[in-house]
């Protein structure tokens, strides 16, 4: 038998409304929570591995990937022009100027250099929002991170400019509770991360 929760008097089972005050008596399919899209595909975290990241390795107990964020290929820009140049003066060096074929040499080792350096920062580069925490983490030997449970954060902000907003890349800046993190730079799709912070940060408050 079950009673009204407002005045505790005895209602029916197929009730709608309490007999004795009025009150609507609620569904109870009415108490699950509608999943958002967001959370219709969750990624699941990988198995432990060579190629498995920190934050698949560190996660708690009910905790899942909710969206995943990645550095944009424009960080790859500096290593790019520098091997155009390169290319140009091993092209000027044919004419039998050993400067030139000097210099396109050296420019070419390194672009070798500087692409692998970067290919290595954005393959330890993280930026992930589970259904508890947001992670941020860039580096490989000197490491910036950040990691916050969505009811510490207070805010998220995006600075992009213009080329930033046609390409689609920008910085992503959180701000939790009593402190100001510096600015992760070149994540790509940075509104689309903001959106999902704020959506988990909503469903925490």
């Amino acid at each position: 038998m079950k009673y009204c929760t407002n005045c505790g008097h005895e209602i029916l089972s197929e009730a709608k409304f309490c007999m004795g005050c009025g009150v609507p008596i609620a569904s109870p399919s009415n108490s699950v929570r509608p999943k958002s899209v967001m959370e219709i595909d969750p990624q699941l975290p990988k198995k432990g591995g060579l190629f498995s990241s920190y934050t698949e390795q560190s996660l708690i107990n009910d905790e899942i990937i909710i969206y995943r964020a990645k550095l944009h290929w424009v960080i790859y820009l500096n290593a790019f022009l520098i091997f155009v140049a390169s290319i140009f003066c091993l092209g000027l060096s044919e004419e039998g100027d050993d400067i030139y074929d000097n210099l396109g040499t050296s420019l070419l080792i390194y672009t070798f250099i500087s692409a692998v350096i970067t290919f290595i920062v954005v393959r330890t580069s993280e930026f992930f929002v589970t259904n508890m925490r947001v992670i941020c983490k860039v580096g490989f030997i000197r490491r910036k991170s950040v990691e916050l449970f969505l009811v510490k954060v207070e805010s998220i902000s995006v600075d992009q400019s213009i080329l930033g907003r046609i390409l689609g890349y920008g910085s992503v800046t959180i701000t939790g509770t009593g402190n100001t993190h510096d600015p992760f730079k070149m994540i790509s799709a940075p509104l689309d991360f903001k959106r999902y912070v704020q959506d988990q940060v909503a469903r925490h408050n």
